[in-house]
């Protein structure tokens, strides 16, 4: 009877301490396990500690165009999966979506979508849990509000933004991917979920580099650059 007695005692402590643990780590990551920092902005807005397909804050994760949610190989128009038309040179003709009127000509029947929708939205598709993209506004919030500075880390140079009650993000540059290759892996870009209003080929978002930290509003949908989730 007091082996029984024992063994219900350990099995109850065991009980007690996993479930201690499970909350412990639920409230440390309650957003699907992915771990985020509030910068203590005015919108309240939370970032990710980390891009999509990183483990750990210092890596670059996956490069995307804007609007999809698929890694590849080949970054470029022909390959973009909103573009129904290419000239001969392999340039952009038509885009099938997200399609505003643009001085710069016609690119498609316009349909004045400036925001991603959410199964065009890679970190809504991928992590889930109330995760998404940035918009323009919130990226420049990050800009107007935070301090930055460059700083490397392990090896790996990157923007740190430090928020007004003093916490922080890292955002490493890598570089950006067109056509099949990486370019300027010395700056980084970062996409948002919206458009540019001034050209559709493009969407906004984040430059940086060791001279800039600014909006990057000339970047090709098709490209392929890195994406730092944000929860509400």
């Amino acid at each position: 009877m007091k082996k029984k007695f024992l063994s219900y005692i350990l099995l109850l402590s065991v009980f007690v301490l996993t479930a201690s643990c499970d909350k412990d780590e639920n409230n440390a990551y309650p957003y699907g396990g992915h771990d985020f920092v509030d910068l203590g902005l005015p919108s309240g807005l939370k970032w990710a500690t980390m891009n999509v397909g990183a483990s750990v804050m210092i890596q670059a994760g996956n490069f995307y165009a804007w609007g999809e949610t698929e890694t590849k190989e080949m970054y470029n128009f022909v390959d973009y999966k909103y573009c129904s038309e290419t000239n001969a040179d392999s340039t952009l003709k038509t885009l099938s979506k997200y399609v505003i009127e643009c001085e710069s000509g016609s690119w498609g029947n316009i349909d004045n979508i400036t925001q991603l929708d959410d199964g065009d939205d890679v970190a809504r598709q991928l992590w889930g849990d109330g995760w998404r993209m940035p918009t323009w506004a919130e990226m420049n919030e990050l800009l107007e509000i935070c301090n930055h500075t460059n700083e490397t880390v392990n090896g790996v140079s990157g923007t740190r933004f430090i928020g007004p009650n003093g916490n922080s993000i890292f955002l490493p540059w890598a570089g950006t991917m067109y056509n099949g290759e990486l370019e300027y892996p010395a700056r980084a870009y970062y996409w948002t979920s919206t458009l540019n209003a001034d050209d559709c080929r493009y969407g906004e978002g984040l430059f940086l580099s060791a001279k800039f930290c600014m909006r990057g509003n000339g970047f090709f949908r098709c490209s392929g650059r890195l994406v730092r989730p944000v929860h509400d």
